[in-house]
């Protein structure tokens, strides 16, 4: 019977430090985690909101029929922005489910790596697809907001109808404007 060695103290530390690191890294991973799924819901949310809230107010005030006619090149205008606006609320719930699929498949791929010591794979389809849905949110949300605008600031203005009866009388030019008449004597 062949005797086994004795386990190397310095071989049990080096495997104790290695575990250590390894834990370490599923942490930092674990925070990576937290934080970008923390500014996903936050960036998400501001960009629903915004747009959401812009389609709500000035789709609301459409349909309130206050009485202001569109011209035709303003109102496509307004439907442009507006069509704008729904594409971007699209593509940030594609980009919200995208980032939680990403952020699996991204755990997966650094897991392994970790696990067998290999070099992390490059982005993957669905981080391409990701800044993808997030610049299409950005812009369409830009071109929203900015047609809208466009409207608001070139729509005809009402002039309200000045009545005879309330016009200030203005002086004849018979009379003479004379204000020394008119002041009390200072005696």
């Amino acid at each position: 019977m062949a005797r086994q060695p004795a386990p190397d103290p310095k071989h049990a530390e080096l495997a104790l430090k290695h575990h250590e690191l390894i834990q370490r890294e599923y942490q930092i991973l674990g925070d990576y985690l937290k934080e970008a799924r923390s500014l996903g819901v936050s960036i998400g949310s501001m960009t629903l909101a915004i747009a959401g809230g812009t389609l709500t107010l000035s789709i609301g005030q459409v349909l309130k029929g206050d009485g202001v006619e569109l011209p035709s090149d303003l109102f496509w205008v307004l439907h442009f922005g507006w069509a704008s606006l729904f594409v971007t609320l699209a593509a940030v719930i594609g980009w919200a489910f995208n980032l939680a699929m990403a952020m699996s498949n991204h755990s997966r791929r650094w897991r392994a790596a970790l696990e067998e010591r290999t070099p992390l794979e490059q982005p993957s389809t669905p981080d391409t697809v990701g800044w993808a849905l997030a610049a299409a949110a950005l812009l369409t949300l830009i071109v929203g907001l900015g047609c809208l605008g466009y409207v608001a600031v070139n729509v005809p203005q009402k002039v309200p109808a000045v009545s005879r009866s309330t016009q200030p009388a203005s002086p004849s030019p018979a009379a003479p404007a004379s204000t020394a008449s008119s002041r009390p004597s200072g005696s």
